[in-house]
């Protein structure tokens, strides 16, 4: 008999168990395409309705768009896949990147191609400037050149650097320009740039010194041996300036301490050829420049030579004034004058040796009556001479260097003058620093300037009983947690022993 109500209620199962295993089809298949997209394609991003896809992203180009739309149709139970919202990233040419530092803050713009890289630049960033306030206005793009990750590396490291710049790349052609905080960093990020990634191309390389105020520069000349000091607008003029001195002292040795740095007077190049030229006058000695003072201070080997120094002393360049000028005639020693003996005379007949009068060993008797005594008396007399100049004056010298400062030269030579009236007494330079920087880069510094004021004192006086001693922070006179304090321990002393 044909009864419905019991054929509908075997249909019922079949039915359940059919949309049970839809359902659970729709899942696995939603599964399958979300694990293949999450790992194979992150950029696509699909909708499901039931085993139909609906994919919307960026693609980086139309090869992987397709790419990905066919592995996405060939995953097991997929129906139908829509991709018209799936668009492929926007060609840009030239590939632009601009990164620019302003103090603490870097601004990154232009394009990447792809998250991974986008990452990598960010974490480059930190890396260089790790407490800079970094913008990210970077967009995505397509049309990356190879290369593009290294340079943007490059510039970066450049940036860390500088106090303020700015890196730009169009495709691999490489501009910087920017302003250095000290001259050796000057130096080394414009040799940096002569050693660019592979493939990299450099188009403005604009990177400009500190400023140095005062702007000071000073040779000295010892003989055969001239040292260069201060300070040098351009690596152009570093090199004029050792050229006049072959020029002007053939043969002679040179030793270069010149740096670079801006802020130079006008007519500076003129003004160091021309001090130069002054120095070869003399045998030994030094000429300066402090902004637009000039001084000239040595001896020379005859009186014509001094007079030709002094004289030219009156017609500086334009715009220089004479600071100090002192030029003296190096006495000659007088050869001893042997008189001729008589043809007629007797030759003295030589006492036996048992007859000569014995002779005390060396050091136990002084060949002038009282002179321990007097030299006693020197050496406190010179203590007191030497410690009165050096509490109404001091020695200064350039920040972090052994340069000493125009300022200082008269208090040196008043300290030479000094110097000749004690010619037996035994002196040691001691320089001495604060505690800022280092222990080790201090004792250095401290060394340094000792023998810097030692070199000084040579050329003016005879200096075989000085000795250059350098002591570092470690003999404070005052607080170091002053400022008033740490110019005190900054100081210069000459101590009698």
């Amino acid at each position: 008999m044909y009864q419905p109500s019991k054929w509908w209620l075997g249909l019922t199962l079949p039915v359940i168990l059919w949309g049970t295993a839809n359902v659970l089809s729709d899942e696995r298949i939603e599964q399958d395409l979300t694990f293949k997209t999450i790992t194979d394609y992150p950029w696509v991003k699909p909708t499901f309705a039931g085993r139909d896809a609906t994919l919307s992203g960026i693609a980086p180009n139309e090869e992987v768009k397709a790419k990905a739309v066919a592995a996405i149709e060939s995953i097991r139970g997929v129906r139908r896949v829509t991709a018209s919202a799936l668009e492929v990233l926007a060609e840009v040419k030239p590939y632009k990147w601009l990164a620019v530092r302003d103090g603490n803050k870097l601004t990154l713009n232009g394009y990447y191609p792809d998250e991974t890289t986008h990452q990598t630049i960010l974490a480059t960033a930190k890396k260089f400037l790790p407490n800079a306030q970094l913008m990210d206005e970077m967009k995505l793009a397509r049309g990356v050149p190879a290369g593009f990750e290294a340079a943007t590396a490059f510039g970066l490291s450049q940036l860390g650097n500088l106090s303020t710049a700015t890196v730009t790349l169009e495709d691999l052609k490489y501009s910087i320009t920017g302003a250095a905080p000290t001259s050796a960093i000057y130096t080394s990020e414009l040799a940096k740039v002569k050693a660019l990634p592979q493939g990299v191309i450099l188009m403005i390389s604009a990177i400009s010194p500190p400023v140095q105020k005062p702007y000071s520069w000073a040779a000295l000349r010892e003989g055969n041996l001239i040292t260069l000091n201060g300070f040098v607008p351009s690596e152009v003029i570093r090199l004029k300036n050792i050229e006049a001195v072959k020029t002007a002292m053939p043969g002679a040795s040179i030793i270069d301490k010149q740096d670079i740095a801006a802020g130079e007077p006008a007519g500076f190049e003129q003004m160091a050829g021309y001090a130069i030229a002054q120095m070869a006058k003399l045998l030994k000695g030094s000429v300066q420049l402090e902004d637009k003072v000039y001084s000239l201070a040595g001896e020379a080997s005859s009186v014509q030579l001094s007079d030709a120094a002094l004289a030219a002393t009156k017609m500086l360049p334009v715009g220089y004034t004479l600071g100090k000028a002192a030029v003296s005639v190096q006495t000659p020693i007088p050869a001893p004058i042997l008189a001729p003996m008589p043809a007629s005379m007797p030759v003295p007949t030589p006492l036996p040796v048992e007859a000569l009068p014995p002779v005390a060993p060396l050091g136990t008797a002084d060949p002038v009556a009282g002179a321990p005594d007097i030299i006693l008396k020197q050496a406190d007399i010179c203590r007191s001479e030497f410690t009165q100049e050096l509490k109404e004056s001091s020695i200064y010298f350039d920040t972090d260097k052994d340069t000493i400062r125009q300022v200082s030269f008269a208090t040196l030579d008043r300290l030479v003058e000094i110097a000749k009236r004690c010619p037996r007494v035994q002196v040691e330079i001691g320089a001495h620093t604060d505690s800022d920087g280092a222990p080790a880069y201090n004792q250095d510094l401290s060394e340094r300037r000792a023998k810097a004021v030692l070199d000084y004192m040579k050329l003016h006086v005879d200096t075989a009983k000085y000795t250059a001693a350098g002591y570092g922070e470690t003999k404070p006179i005052a607080s170091n947690e002053t400022d008033e304090g740490k110019q005190k321990n900054r100081r210069v002393e000459f101590i009698v022993k």
